[in-house]
This record gives C-alpha cells, structure tokens and sequence, in this order.
C-alpha cells in the first residue's frame, strides 16, 4: 500500500477510539468493529458516500502501516462527502424525532459549520494532539491507547460529551443510541 494522508477535524477520531477500546490489536476484530460502525452509520441515515469514505479512511489508517492523519481545522472529507447534507436534510424533516433533530441543530451550528468547534479542541486536548499536524499511524494508535488506559471502557460518545458538557448535562442531549 502507499503512503496515504488521511485529512480528519477533531471529532472525527472518535470512531478509531471506540474500535480500538472493542477490538485491541485483533486484525479480524478490527475489521469487524469497522464493518459493526458502517452498519450503524448507514442505518442512522447517513449518505452512501459518507458511509463509504469513512469506511475507506479507517480500512486505510488500520490496515496500511504507511499511513499518516492531519489533524485540521474545518470540514474534511467526512464533511465533504455528504454528511453536512444529511445533518441539513434531516433538521426540518417531521418524522426526524424532536430529540435527535435537537442534537442536530446543535452539531450543525456548534460543529459542522464551525471551523475551530469547540468539540474538536477538547477531542485534540484529550488525544494529546495539535490541529495542523501530520501524524503516523503509530502516533494515533498509541494516542488512543493512552486515552483509554485514561478513562477505560467509556464510549466515545459518553466520553466527548461528558467533556462538553458535565456529568448530569450529557445525559439529556447525547445522542439517541
């Protein structure tokens, strides 16, 4: 495999956090927990070409040792690939329930459209990495690593919110499961 760069924001790491908590260093448990994750992300609603570019970075960030991550500001090519269209679509869409359009909203103006949102800079914070900076493969993995010998067994999602917003706030506005 080539030398691949993976351009992600912030947030964008947390699905490599949850896999790695699930499946260790078990290649097969990997690619299961990839394929559980772009099961999940294609039944909550999110388009093909997101669900395929996801799928095609973790492949690659797993699976080719050569591959390095840029940590940036902004949209990247989860962002681009059609998610942001999917967050709009479903913001005024009825039979969207009130809760997960309320999260939305909230993702959309404090995140998607947000080039330096805070949810990036305390997901930086908590891997101990810098925006705008090349990282090998190893460097994310072994990140993540800390970060779990840090707070154990709590989902990403958990984790990150409660960041955000406290405790007892996290519960009423994380996501639907």
């Amino acid at each position: 495999m080539d030398d691949a760069i993976t351009e992600l924001r912030g947030h964008h790491l947390g699905p490599i956090y949850d896999i790695v908590i699930n499946a260790g260093a078990d290649e097969a448990k990997i690619t299961d927990e990839i394929r559980k994750f772009i099961d999940r992300a294609g039944a909550e609603g999110y388009p093909a070409g997101t669900v395929e570019q996801t799928e095609s970075m973790l492949n690659q960030l797993f699976f080719n040792e050569k591959s390095r991550v840029r940590v940036i500001y902004g949209q990247d090519l989860i962002c681009r690939s059609g998610c942001i269209q999917n967050i709009e679509s479903q913001l005024f869409d009825e039979r969207v329930p009130e809760k997960v359009r309320d999260r939305l909203a909230f993702s959309y103006a404090r995140c998607c459209k947000m080039p330096f949102a805070r949810i990036d800079m305390i997901t930086l914070d908590l891997f101990g990495l810098k925006p705008e900076t090349l990282y090998a493969r190893e460097v994310i993995l072994k990140a993540v690593n800390v970060l779990h010998a840090r707070f154990g067994y709590e989902k990403w999602n958990d984790l990150i919110w409660r960041q955000l917003f406290g405790t007892e706030r996290a519960k009423t506005l994380s996501p639907v499961e």
